[in-house]
């Protein structure tokens, strides 16, 4: 006997559709734009998958040529993942692959990330929550010669917005910051409840 799919199944069809709609599009630009490359490129660089040459932090010691001449540049301290839009996805998240970005200076790959599926990177979603009456206090722990070197601050809860503090650890400086969003635990809309919390969204060290 033939079934129809309900509402559920109808909404699961749509999104399936739509995403493999996007996922061919974006296909269809990778081609596009690696035939571009290998046909700008390719003659004089080798490869579309090779990795650039260039170091990292070439003139930040010794001296410098005279040749070469400042110009503006673009440095990359994280990447993060921003919000799970696959169904069936959920944290912790263990991520393998690659992301890499070109420039102007070489046109092979600036490797960012590159991980094996048996080598992935597990990634988890970690979220305080803090009255904005109170603290929030941050702790770290890193070993220096052998001893256990211990620091924290301590931050003031915000509505909306970053905070970011250094943390002497002795033998360097450590740079925190926290991204801060108000939100509640409660069902209650009364405003004077929501006021009551706010979350740290994220924390870096």
């Amino acid at each position: 006997m033939a079934t129809t799919p309900g509402f559920a199944g109808k909404r699961r069809i749509r999104s399936f559709r739509k995403a493999s709609k996007e996922k061919s599009e974006e296909d269809k630009e990778i081609v596009s734009y690696r035939r571009h490359w290998e046909n700008c490129y390719g003659k004089y660089f080798g490869s579309f998958e090779d990795t650039t040459v260039v170091p990292p932090m070439r003139y930040t010691f010794g001296s410098i040529p005279t040749s070469v001449t400042m110009e503006q540049g673009l440095q990359i301290f994280s990447i993060k993942v921003a919000q799970l839009k696959e169904e069936g996805l959920h944290w912790p998240l263990h991520v393998y692959g690659l992301i890499a970005i070109r420039d102007s200076l070489d046109p092979r790959r600036n490797i960012l990330f590159h991980r094996a599926r048996d080598n992935c990177q597990t990634i988890t979603e970690e979220v305080v929550s803090v009255e904005l009456s109170g603290k929030l206090k941050v702790e770290v722990e890193a070993r220096y010669g052998g001893e256990l070197v211990k620091g924290y601050v301590s931050l003031i809860p915000k509505k909306a917005a970053i905070s970011f503090q250094r943390c002497d650890m002795f033998f360097c400086k450590l740079g925190i910051t926290v991204g801060w969003s108000l939100f509640t635990e409660s069902p209650n809309s009364d405003p004077a409840v929501v006021k009551h919390y706010a979350a740290a969204a994220t924390i870096k060290v």
